[in-house]
This record gives structure tokens, C-alpha cells and sequence, in this order.
């Protein structure tokens, strides 16, 4: 999805590495963060933050497809 993002009619807007989210991790309270490596906006206003690994099985169960 992402690499066609650039060739989509309904994207208005991409961004690399855009923001950082932080969280505590309730199991031991660590401070954990993700910073996606993509952000994409499209033109009915929705966006998708996403991550781009370099293996297909790259995060494992984390991982989902975005629901579009």
C-alpha cells in the first residue's frame, strides 16, 4: 500500500519518519516508543501511519494490514 502511495490519486500529503509516540508499558512500566517510518494522508481527510520493514514477516503478530 505504501509503495504505491506516490502514484495514488486520493494521497495529498506523505511524510517521512513523522512523529515519535511514547507509552509506558503497563508489564513493567518501561517507557517504550514507535516512530512510524511513514505517515500518508488522503483526500477524504483519513491517513495511515506505517512501517516499511525490509523482511515480508518483519514485527510478526504485531503487525496488520491497514484497514481501508
Amino acid at each position: 500500500m505504501v509503495d504505491d502511495a506516490g502514484r495514488d490519486p486520493r494521497v495529498v500529503g506523505m511524510e517521512g519518519r513523522p512523529v515519535r509516540l511514547p507509552w509506558r508499558d503497563a508489564a513493567d512500566g518501561r517507557v517504550r516508543s514507535w516512530v512510524p517510518q511513514m505517515f500518508v494522508r488522503y483526500v477524504d481527510g483519513t491517513a495511515l501511519l506505517a512501517d516499511c520493514p525490509s523482511q515480508a514477516k518483519a514485527g510478526g503478530e504485531r503487525v496488520s494490514k491497514p484497514q481501508r
